[in-house]
């Protein structure tokens, strides 16, 4: 079940090693759409079959909407599953499901054995009740935050539900170290801006907003916002490196460009298990939850250092072999 960008990069590497009988689920949503189109699709998903969904979420989308939507999702996963319980060789045996809890709900009516609920994202609650109602497997980061999740794994680990954790963050899953060498520090700094919509079903209240005047030095910035789908590129997340600074709205693209060493500012009143993580290993995280001018000055003189995070300097889990471990084979792209 693939319900975001993000999960469309952290699951190709398992898509890739996985069956030619795979079954994708994947949310209607405008940069989805473009990744599917995009030339470099061929290079991450290999040819399987993909039923298409509408989104709960999304700009304008009140609450009887999302019950319509829910429940027309709820009718196309039910048939697609249908369809293979007829044919044995075409049973789905698993569902890996990324905070998206109606097709594990579907799962457990047509008895498929194994249905994971997985996420990172605490404040996601409404979610998380449902899924737990359903999931026979639950995979967590060990950097989980109770504090935000309204009691929801207390709940869960007094359920015969097997519960799973990782160390790291899910870009320590589809991403790989690498060597993020200093540069020249004459070069004029080139510098990535994010800002997003926020029009998910628990981060509207996460957004805070700032001016680009915010933005101080001689730097050349480069803007990949949400609001242009165009943006959302498979390689985005590797291609951070060739940055020398991020500043983001994200907390995804917040985590992976500072576990690849580049001096990063999240603007963001968001709450997760995973920045705090961020905070505690990584000198090159800067986070802001209200305007800050010094927190940015600081951030900035950071991207002018000398003193960059090297390979060597750069905490980096065995996230990937956990995931292997749990969920089967990991697979580089396709050539």
């Amino acid at each position: 079940m693939l319900n975001h960008p993000a999960h469309l990069q952290l699951l190709s590497g398992f898509i890739r090693g996985g069956n030619d009988n795979d079954l994708l689920i994947i949310t209607q949503r405008p940069e989805i759409d473009f990744m599917l189109s995009s030339k470099e699709v061929s290079n991450h998903l290999p040819k399987r079959e993909i039923v298409r969904v509408p989104r709960l979420a999304g700009e304008n989308v009140g609450i009887l909407k999302k019950i319509i939507r829910a429940f027309v999702r709820k009718n196309i996963v039910n048939k697609a599953f249908k369809s293979r319980v007829k044919d044995s060789k075409y049973r789905i045996e698993r569902i890996v499901s990324i905070g998206a809890p109606i097709e594990l709900r579907v799962g457990r009516k047509r008895k498929i054995d194994q249905r994971w609920y997985v996420s990172d994202t605490e404040p996601n609650i409404i979610a998380h009740k449902l899924g737990m109602c359903c999931a026979t497997d639950i995979l967590l980061p060990h950097h989980w935050d109770e504090e935000n999740d309204g009691g929801w794994l207390k709940k869960v680990l007094k359920k015969r539900i097997r519960v799973h954790h990782y160390h790291g963050v899910h870009g320590h899953v589809h991403l790989s170290k690498i060597d993020n060498s200093p540069t020249n520090l004459y070069d004029k700094k080139k510098l990535l801006v994010r800002k997003i919509i926020g029009d998910g079903i628990h981060d509207h209240n996460e957004i805070l907003n700032f001016d680009d005047s915010l933005i101080k030095g001689d730097f050349e910035i480069e803007f990949q916002n949400e609001i242009d789908p165009e943006k959302a590129k498979w390689n985005l997340p590797n291609e951070l490196i060739k940055y020398d600074g991020v500043l983001t709205q994200s907390v995804t693209l917040a985590t992976e460009s500072t576990i690849q060493g580049i001096p990063t500012l999240l603007i963001s009143k968001a709450k997760r298990g995973f920045l705090k993580y961020l905070n505690s290993e990584y000198t090159n995280f800067y986070r802001m939850s209200e305007i800050d001018p010094l927190i940015v000055k600081e951030w900035s003189d950071s991207i002018f250092s000398s003193e960059k995070l090297g390979a060597e300097s750069i905490s980096w889990p065995s996230t990937r072999m956990r995931w292997v471990e749990l969920l089967g084979p990991w697979k580089e792209t396709l050539d």
